[in-house]
């Protein structure tokens, strides 16, 4: 037995760690000493294993996890016997039946993954040739505006088949070219355009047309204002009306757009 540390405190505790046999244990002792004999009496005595603590507290370690997963399975499958009788008491056995019956009448097909989409393979020539149909494109309508007679041929056939998107592009690339013979069919062009954009309910566009042509005239004011009068016959109330603001703001004089413009507002 070889004491490796010993504190004792007489009249109270005693402590001292000894090592026996390659074992270390703990002693504790509580002792009172008589003050007139000079005799110590020991109350009670503790020894304590340490390694037999420590495989105790190990244990007791082990089953308070074991406990707390027991507990935790437990939960997890009382949680799922809850769902599926949630479950249960939706699908009812004659709503099941009903759903399995509904499916019978759809074809079961097996799911094939989608191809993915090839990208498409962009090189130096198909830039190339992108441009090249893009300035030949350009280039053949350029041609087509500079001829008054090609022009109108084109304009009439569009109408016929209803290509108001390509007249609009045709009539503007018409206005900022301004070829030779634009001015001098001004007029009906700008009609042409007020009751196409009227007819699609593009305001922005009417006005934006209207404002081009007018130019503070009373001849051109008039020409608008019959234009206006002509979408209230056709029930376009609002195209007119946007029609008349901008006559109205281009020609303030002219008192006919004025009148038509109250009257038209009042009415509506």
């Amino acid at each position: 037995m070889t004491p490796t540390r010993f504190n004792f405190l007489w009249n109270q505790r005693a402590k001292a760690r000894i090592r026996l046999n390659g074992r270390l244990f703990v002693v504790k002792a509580e002792a009172h000493t008589d003050p007139q004999s000079q005799s110590m009496n020991f109350k009670r005595v503790i020894c304590i294993d340490i390694q037999k603590a420590l495989t105790l507290a190990l244990i007791c370690l082990m089953l308070a996890y074991a406990g707390a997963a027991a507990a935790l399975h437990h939960w997890m499958q009382r949680h799922a016997s809850e769902t599926v009788t949630w479950t249960d008491c939706l699908l009812a056995p004659v709503r099941y039946d009903t759903l399995r019956a509904s499916l019978h009448h759809f074809p079961q097909q097996p799911s094939q993954p989608k191809p993915s989409p090839t990208p498409p393979v962009t090189t130096l020539q198909s830039v190339t040739a992108m441009a090249e149909n893009v300035e030949s494109s350009t280039r053949k309508r350029i041609e087509l505006v500079d001829h008054e007679t090609a022009f109108f041929k084109n304009l009439a056939n569009l109408q016929k088949a209803g290509g108001d998107d390509e007249i609009l592009s045709n009539l503007s690339l018409a206005r900022r070219r301004s070829p030779s013979w634009f001015l001098r069919r001004q007029t009906e062009l700008t009609q042409l355009e007020i009751a196409i954009t009227a007819r699609q309910g593009d305001l922005l566009a009417l006005r934006g047309a209207a404002s081009a042509y007018l130019n503070g005239t009373t001849e051109r004011a008039v020409t608008m204002t019959a234009s206006a009068q002509h979408l209230l016959e056709e029930k376009r109330s609002d195209a007119a009306i946007a029609l008349l603001e901008e006559i109205v703001r281009k020609a303030p004089d002219y008192s006919p757009a004025k009148a038509l413009l109250k009257s038209s507002t009042t009415t509506q």
